[in-house]
């Protein structure tokens, strides 16, 4: 994360997130999906301000995220071999929680923030694959006229498809 303004910031790592997945097949070559996933985040760096000092640190968000992106197979038959993907997501926060200055966080970030993502996933098999999305967010993720954050990162998705199990073809 980097903060345009008084603020100085820092990194920030994610324990396992946790979700579910639907997929609508338009054609051979294309799909759209949507991803709800429960996060947790752990923001590791303390926050200094010029004049204040340190606000917080070790903050800790739980968020819900709502993913929407586009598939497309290289491949001439669906959900085989490489595929790229991409789409936007968008972000709520559940709670949050520091180490210290717990009434100062309140009003520090948005309550919710929109983001882009794009990355390029492989199907092991009609059930299993793995992805790898960029994330750069497009809002501002701070509640603040003079700071704005550039938040930068990716997920490593590991995907099963249940419905591969249910439905017998």
């Amino acid at each position: 994360m980097e903060i345009d303004g008084p603020i100085n910031g820092g990194a920030a790592n994610s324990d396992i997130n946790l979700g579910l997945f639907g997929e609508y097949v338009m054609n051979d070559n294309l799909a759209l999906k949507l991803y709800g996933i429960y996060n947790t985040t752990n923001e590791v760096a303390s926050y200094d301000t010029p004049n204040a000092g340190r606000l917080f640190e070790r903050v800790r968000l739980k968020t819900l995220q709502a993913h929407l992106l586009t598939k497309f197979d290289v491949n001439k038959e669906y959900n085989k071999g490489y595929y790229v993907t991409g789409g936007f997501r968008l972000t709520s926060i559940l709670d949050k929680t520091a180490r210290t200055d717990q009434e100062l966080l309140e009003d520090f970030h948005r309550k919710s923030n929109i983001g882009v993502l794009l990355g390029m996933g492989v199907n092991f098999s009609k059930s299993l694959s793995i992805e790898v999305l960029a994330d750069r967010n497009l809002t501002n993720t701070l509640d603040s006229e003079n700071n704005t954050a550039k938040n930068y990162g990716f997920y490593l998705n590991l995907l099963f498809d249940i419905s591969t199990l249910i439905s017998k073809q």
